[in-house]
Formats: structure tokens, sequence, C-alpha cells
């Protein structure tokens, strides 16, 4: 089946995109097929898949996109045989839950599901779009993933915000301080092996914007916790963002010939106030930052589209986000970023 997408359509896709994202996955939302594993590319193959797709500036054939433009929320099914879940909603909360599930090393857990190693992703819903990366790679090389994140609720605290200020999905800033502290009551008990701490920062005209030095200390704070709590911390650096969270898919539909005004610059991603401060955080507190851009940036701009094979990845699902298909795709390619870090 073939698909395709009109400027009278761009609303119908983006309101979709969002539901898609925002709701839990059930019977009735459409499914990838799971890659087999040996098929799942290498850093260095991805990486050069996205410097020759960086090149290429019209939206390749809709039969070869994953996931497809009507269904860019597809959910993504697991390469592990023994992970029947489409996700858990419980460990991801949308809305103002603020309590996380009993034993989430069972009920929240991802990768291979027997092993004793671990690692344990939190935040906001960055946190959630890399859990198919990780599943991935846990799979193959072994590791257990427990993933707690919350939507709107960053790793790390936001002073600077009124606790009564309230956020997308209903939750206020003072329900996210307790879900961050509940994660941390987690990680003292459990003690995952290692930590990774995932947000963004998506300012709005009615949420006050943190400085850079506010940011980088919220960060500071963040990764200094988890230490103080028992967790070996490491960073992502965050994936390229768009000033508006429509503004990327809204272009592919209007500028389809023409994808060069849709993409980011490299240098606007290195640039940006939150891979600053995460730079900055992980020197100050001396934790491991793993460099991400090659998988999304070639040397002067950051694909909208990945060719990998006869398919083209899809690589957002909106300005905020990459989707589900190409965060699992990029399961091997982790390897390269974790391995001088977590033993294998």
């Amino acid at each position: 089946m073939k698909y395709s997408v009109s400027r009278r359509s761009t609303g119908l896709l983006l309101a979709g995109a969002l539901l898609a994202s925002i709701v839990a996955p059930t019977a009735a939302i459409a499914f990838s097929q799971s890659p087999v594993p040996s098929s799942i590319p290498s850093f260095a193959t991805v990486r050069a898949a996205v410097t020759s797709s960086a090149l290429v500036k019209t939206t390749p054939a809709t039969s070869t996109i994953l996931p497809p433009l009507n269904n860019i929320g597809m959910w993504w099914k697991s390469i592990n045989p023994h992970e029947v879940t489409v996700g858990h909603p419980a460990c991801s909360p949308k809305d103002a839950t603020i309590t996380i599930p009993a034993s989430p090393d069972v009920n929240c857990a991802y990768g291979d599901l027997t092993a004793s190693r671990s690692i344990l992703l939190t935040g906001d819903s960055n946190a959630t779009m890399w859990i198919a990366a990780f599943d991935t790679w846990g799979y193959l090389h072994h590791w257990k993933i427990i993933a707690l994140s919350h939507s709107a609720c960053t790793p790390w605290a936001r002073p600077w915000l009124s606790k009564t200020a309230v956020l997308w999905g209903g939750v206020t800033v003072g329900n996210c301080e307790i879900f961050r502290q509940n994660v941390l009551t987690f990680v003292k008990s459990y003690r995952p092996n290692f930590v990774i701490p995932i947000g963004i920062i998506a300012d709005t005209e009615s949420l006050k914007p943190a400085q850079p030095s506010q940011l980088q200390a919220a960060l500071n704070s963040e990764l200094t916790d988890l230490k103080r709590n028992g967790g070996t911390p490491l960073v992502l650096e965050p994936v390229p963002a768009f000033a508006l969270a429509a503004k990327m898919l809204a272009c592919v539909s209007m500028s389809s010939t023409n994808l060069s005004s849709c993409e980011v610059t490299t240098k606007a991603v290195g640039t940006s106030k939150l891979n600053i401060a995460y730079a900055a955080a992980a020197a100050a507190t001396r934790t491991p930052l793993m460099a991400t851009r090659p998988l999304f940036c070639g040397a002067l701009v950051c694909p909208i589209f990945v060719k990998l094979g006869s398919t083209n990845y899809l690589v957002y699902e909106d300005g905020y986000h990459i989707t589900h298909q190409y965060s699992q795709i990029l399961g091997s390619a982790l390897d390269a970023l974790l391995s001088p870090y977590v033993p294998a």
C-alpha cells in the first residue's frame, strides 16, 4: 500500500502524530515489524547513511518510507520474542500520575528481561523515545533496560518555575519533582548499573524559559543527585530539535521537492541551549557524554529521512521526538557510544 500526504491533510497528519504519541498503545494501533537482528546496522553504517542522506533534498517514494507519513506514530515490536507487551504505559505516564509502578525492574523492563545487569532510562518523553533503541541494544548485549519516564517531566528539577505551573498533560511542576524523587528512591534501593537521564526543553509563551546558567545548574544537580543515591550516570547528547513541534512535518508536506528548508543545520544542534548545557554539566560532574550527533547529522545538515537498505526512515515524529522505527534501528549503533563505558 502506498501512502501520500498533501497540504490539505497536513493538519490531520500532525494531529494524528501528536495523538499517537500521547496515548498508550493498544491493539487498534498499527505496528511495524521488528527488524531481523542480523540486519540492524552498525554505527559506521548508520553514520554513512546519514551523511549520504543529507545530500538528498526530495521526499522519497512514499511506499519506501517507515513509518508511513499517514501513521507517523506507528508503534514498534521488540526484537525480543519474549517481550510480548507493546509498551508499559504505567511506567511512562502522560497525565497527573506521579507514582511509579511496583518492582520497576520487572514491570518496566525491556531488552534482555533475564539479565542481571541493568540500565535505567529516566526523564520526559525524550527518554521514552529512546526505549526502542535501548531495548534492541539490551537484547543483543544481554542487558536489562528499565524505563521510568513521564511526559513533560524533565529528569532535572526546575526551580525557576512555580510548583503549581501546569505542564502538558495536566501534570504540575511540583508533581514532576515528586516523580523525580520517586525515581531517585528507586535508584537508591535497586542500584541499576547505569542511569541515563534524558530530557528536553520546549519553551512556551506560558512558561518562563530557563536561562542557560539555570539549565546547566539543574543538570549538574541531577547528575550529582544520581551519584549521591548510588547511580552511575551516563549522558546522551540531545537529538536535533525544531523551533516549533509541528514545523518539520508541515514543511515536508509543503516542500517535498526542497527539503533544505525543513532541515536543522548541524551547527545549530551543537550551539543549542540544551546541548551546551548537557556538555557543560557532563564536564563539570565528570560524567561521560555520548555523542549522538553522527546518528542524526551530516557535515552541514541533519536529514529528515535516512536511507538504510531499501527503507527510507523518517527520523522525526515531530519537532522534538524521533520516530519509534528510527530509534529501534539505532540499537546496534548504540554500542559504539556505550562500549567505552559499559562492559560487554
